[in-house]
């Protein structure tokens, strides 16, 4: 799924017939190629299986949502302490002609710790927290329009070879009868 000025393109009915006939001609052009070698029957069943599990848009969408999910834990950090730390060590050497008892080796040291817990933030996390949630059923959604526009492509891709498997052996068995 590309995106034009922030917004998700939609694929037309005829740009998704078009491309599950591009994907039936490329799936006829395979099993032509393969011939000459014994090929398995795959049942419906084994093809949609391959299909959600091999295909590469589905493994982005799914990314593409593992990384969405991220962002309810980043937006539910705003409910937690935030801590900060700090240490600093030195040494100096001071010597004096003649000495006097401001000479000698310093070695000054300190640290600092601070908490802040925001009490209210007027509902910014809150509503952060609801914006990524909101976010991530809404690519749960995207996610399942991906995988049934991917099955349905399988399944169109299928019965294409399965009725042009069907054509060949009704043609074939025309040739034979004129024969």
């Amino acid at each position: 799924m590309s995106l034009c000025a922030g917004r998700p393109a939609v694929l037309s009915p005829l740009r998704s017939l078009w491309l599950a006939r591009a994907s039936a001609a490329v799936l006829a052009a395979f099993l032509v190629a393969q011939d000459a070698q014994p090929v398995a029957a795959e049942t419906l069943r084994e093809a949609l299986a391959a299909a959600y599990q091999y295909n590469p848009r589905l493994d982005a969408e799914r990314a593409r949502l593992r990384a969405t999910d991220e962002n309810v834990a980043r937006a539910e950090s705003g409910y937690r302490p935030v801590v900060q730390g700090s240490a600093d060590v030195g040494h100096s050497r001071l010597t004096t002609k003649p000495s006097s008892s401001t000479s000698g080796d310093a070695s000054p040291w300190g640290y600092s710790i601070s908490v802040r817990q925001q009490v209210f933030d007027g509902f910014r996390t809150s509503n952060e927290v609801g914006e990524a949630e909101a976010t991530v059923k809404a690519g749960r959604e995207t996610l399942r329009l991906v995988e049934t526009n991917t099955l349905l492509e399988a399944v169109t891709a299928y019965m294409n070879v399965v009725a042009a498997h069907a054509i060949l052996r009704i043609r074939e068995n025309n040739v034979s009868v004129l024969s």
